[in-house]
């Protein structure tokens, strides 16, 4: 059976963020560089993708160039190049740094701090609009992923406590995205999943459900992650 491919051949990790929930372990590294069972956690998300990606591009903003020298030019045969993240804020902000850089086709985009497992993102070296989600309990200001029959709509704001589709940060995108106006988020930051949503409204965007997704985002996640 021939093994998917993506046109660009490309993925984009978004490592940009400065980890302050993380502080003070983030004072002196970047949160990607953040060691995790004896490697950095944005390697998780390195080695998770897919073979369809011949190269990956990383946005990077704190403390950007402690990546770079981290990684360097190629990882596990991968070229990689980076991208620095413009005034634009959060996610969506991210990608737009990473547009000029970008071919023709679909790309795959991920969160540099997440753990993926390779079984999960396989699926997104498909030439489509992809989201990723997970089912999990709404806590927080978590919102919920409208799925169904395997196709994301949207979002909903859920009560505390419901069962809950949440975004694992893992997407297939081509330029279109780009055409869409940025989503501003309260935090003052511009979301992707939340623009996602807009295209959503008028194009098919594939669902595709993790088993295995950990976001790390506080000091608790890193000491159960590493209890596992």
């Amino acid at each position: 059976e021939a093994m998917p491919k993506l046109v660009s051949g490309q993925a984009v990790i978004l490592a940009a963020g400065e980890g302050m929930r993380l502080r003070p372990l983030t004072e002196d590294v970047p949160k990607a560089l953040i060691p995790m069972k004896g490697k950095y956690l944005i390697e998780y998300a390195l080695q998770s993708l897919p073979p369809c990606v011949e190269e990956v591009l990383i946005v990077t903003g704190y403390r950007g160039s402690d990546i770079e020298s981290a990684l360097g030019q190629v990882y596990q045969s991968l070229p990689l190049s980076y991208v620095k993240q413009r005034e634009k804020k959060g996610t969506a902000g991210a990608l737009w740094s990473a547009q000029r850089f970008l071919k023709k086709g679909y790309f795959l985009v991920l969160n540099g701090d997440d753990i993926y497992h390779k079984d999960d993102v396989a699926p997104f070296c498909v030439e489509e609009f992809a989201f990723g989600y997970t089912k999990t309990e709404a806590r927080g200001k978590m919102l919920s992923a409208i799925i169904k029959e395997n196709h994301f709509y949207g979002f909903t704001r859920p009560h505390s406590g419901d069962a809950i589709c949440l975004g694992t940060n893992v997407f297939t995108l081509d330029h279109r995205i780009f055409n869409q106006d940025l989503v501003l988020l309260p935090s003052g930051e511009y979301g992707l999943p939340q623009t996602l949503a807009l295209i959503a409204q008028s194009e098919p965007v594939r669902a595709h459900h993790f088993h295995s997704w950990f976001p790390i985002n506080t000091e608790e996640d890193i000491t159960r992650y590493q209890n596992l």
